[in-house]
């Protein structure tokens, strides 16, 4: 009778790991870095003003733009002095072009919530694509729903590692002594 050799389980489960971090840290790091390299910027999405659209939590990708290239229906982030005293950075639909002038608009916000933007030599970073829910661990300010999700998440992870783990024992193919 010949005995066939038996993989080493601790090896598949190394290699299953590694190829479940790679499908995980790839993105993730393509995300962080390839956008600064390629020109482009990150914002996180941490209002509701275009919700339905770019959903809050969401990753946008953005290109500095000159004002003068921007067309109605473009998404844009600029700083906004909305709120006396403070400056911060928005994203709104472009809903018109008037007198070299851009009236912005989040999806969610009503008419009478504009903000109007010079044209005239202006830069204003354009929406290229977004990525829903990558942004959620930036936000200072997560629902406590995300947080548990979180947390349930880490603890169902580490218990399918624990079940996973190598039992003490003969190996499979050894002799075992009898009496």
């Amino acid at each position: 009778m010949e005995l066939q050799p038996v993989p080493h389980p601790t090896r598949a489960r190394n290699r299953g790991l590694a190829v479940v971090a790679a499908l995980v840290l790839l993105p993730v790091t393509l995300l962080a870095f390839l956008p600064s390299v390629l020109g482009l910027e990150r914002y996180v999405i941490s209002t509701d003003s275009m919700q339905g659209d770019i959903d809050r939590g969401s990753l946008a990708i953005e290109r500095p733009t000159p004002a003068e290239d921007l067309v109605v229906g473009d998404v844009i982030t600029f700083p906004s002095t909305r709120e006396v005293g403070t400056t911060v950075l928005v994203t709104q639909r472009v809903v018109a072009v008037n007198d070299r002038r851009l009236v912005t608009r989040g999806d969610t916000e009503p008419a009478s919530l504009t903000e109007t933007l010079p044209v005239d030599g202006a830069t204003y970073s354009r929406v290229l694509v977004h990525v829903p829910w990558v942004g959620y661990p930036f936000l200072g300010a997560v629902d406590r729903s995300m947080w548990v999700a979180l947390i349930l998440t880490a603890i169902g992870a580490l218990a399918m590692a624990w079940q996973a783990r190598p039992q003490p024992g003969p190996r499979p193919g050894s002799r075992v002594p009898l009496g």
